[in-house]
């Protein structure tokens, strides 16, 4: 009883600690009420022990170059901005190069005039696309000056504070093949722990989001299946590069960072494409080493995501409108774009690769989300 309680207390004190500064803002601007919602959920998880806990890069030097150099002609283009920080980019680019992948894919680094020597370093990183800024040019303008300089089908947008896991690309580029309507696709974010980061996002009515699953166990049903979503976070983010282009990049409006992937799925959308969240692609993501946490600090890049979030709330409202209050409903939330549901119940999964009823059965998964669409 004396271990658990220890650890217990432990958990609490670090939750509190970590998130003071947040606390003190919800506590503003959204009272008490939805104060201890939050921190009843975040006292409610455990330190996770997780079924399948990420593979984590230490980091210490020294860092030995990396090669990045392409299998063949690249389907991919992995575009990673960075400002400083050179041994979170240093295991970021270990890592990719590290778990590989099926499809080729070059990785264009744009240093945004870091001065801690990270441009020095990654021009010996065989095979890596390096661009430096002349100027700060922010996450926004960062991503979409590597996305000018890609010459490949698809754009994924990494952020160098990550450490992806095996299969995390192929999951990304099987889902656009799967899906012909995709026009984005995320991953499932973790935390170096193990817990679950961000399942996708959900929004609100007014323009909030909501990082679904987040502290959560990421095996759970509920966070393991391909989903529609209302964004996923820019972080670890895929799309294809002509559909990018066409839609203008990012919008410079959001520069330099904050909200920019929320208003990019929302234009996706109204293009007449999709959005999904992919759980098979796992990407480990040390949350707020490049901007902070605290939002409310009037120095940092952190406080772009208050001043951004009301442009967001102001170009979206009609959308928003139906989107409903902030934290009501989350499972239905989740999936609003699903109008209609069938319950099957059998004794088994579906094994299509095995025989021909399991052929049938999803045969008629197909003609129901056929009849739904007309």
């Amino acid at each position: 009883m004396t271990a658990v309680g220890s650890t217990a207390g432990t958990h609490a004190l670090d939750i509190i600690l970590r998130y003071f500064p947040r606390a003190l803002h919800v506590l503003r601007t959204e009272g008490v009420a939805v104060l201890l919602r939050k921190l009843k959920r975040r006292l409610g998880t455990t330190p996770l022990r997780v079924a399948d806990p990420p593979r984590l890069l230490a980091l210490a030097e020294p860092f030995e170059p990396v090669d990045l150099t392409p299998s063949a002609a690249p389907l991919v283009s992995v575009v990673i901005p960075v400002h400083n920080q050179f041994s979170y980019t240093h295991h970021c680019l270990a890592a990719l190069a590290r778990v590989g992948a099926e499809r080729p894919f070059e990785t264009i680094v744009v240093d945004d005039c870091s001065n801690d020597g990270t441009a020095e370093r990654l021009a010996r990183y065989p095979g890596l696309h390096l661009i430096r800024n002349p100027e700060n040019l922010g996450f926004v303008g960062s991503c979409n000056r590597g996305a000018e300089a890609a010459q490949s089908a698809y754009l994924v947008f990494l952020n160098n504070d990550t450490q992806v896991q095996p299969g995390w690309l192929d999951a990304l580029i099987d889902t656009f093949e799967d899906a012909p309507d995709a026009g984005i696709v995320g991953s499932r974010l973790l935390y170096p722990d193990g817990r679950q980061q961000e399942a996708g996002a959900i929004l609100f009515a007014d323009g909030t989001a909501w990082n679904y699953g987040h502290l959560d166990a990421p095996e759970k049903p509920q966070y393991s299946y391909r989903r529609a979503v209302d964004y996923c976070s820019g972080a670890a983010l895929a799309i294809e590069t002509a559909l990018f282009r066409h839609l203008g990049g990012f919008d410079s409006v959001f520069a330099p960072a904050y909200y920019e992937d929320a208003d990019l799925a929302f234009r996706v959308r109204a293009a007449g494409r999709a959005v999904y969240y992919q759980p098979l692609s796992r990407v480990v993501h040390f949350e707020g080493i490049s901007a902070g946490r605290d939002e409310q600090t009037e120095t940092g890049l952190k406080r772009y995501q208050r001043i951004n979030a009301e442009t967001f709330r102001t170009r979206w409202a009609d959308v928003l409108a139906g989107f409903g209050a902030r934290g009501e409903d989350l499972e239905r939330a989740k999936e609003r774009g699903v109008r209609r549901r069938a319950l099957v119940v059998d004794n088994y999964m579906v094994t299509p690769d095995r025989e021909s009823g399991s052929v049938r059965m999803l045969n008629l998964f197909r003609i129901c989300k056929d009849s739904v669409s007309r």
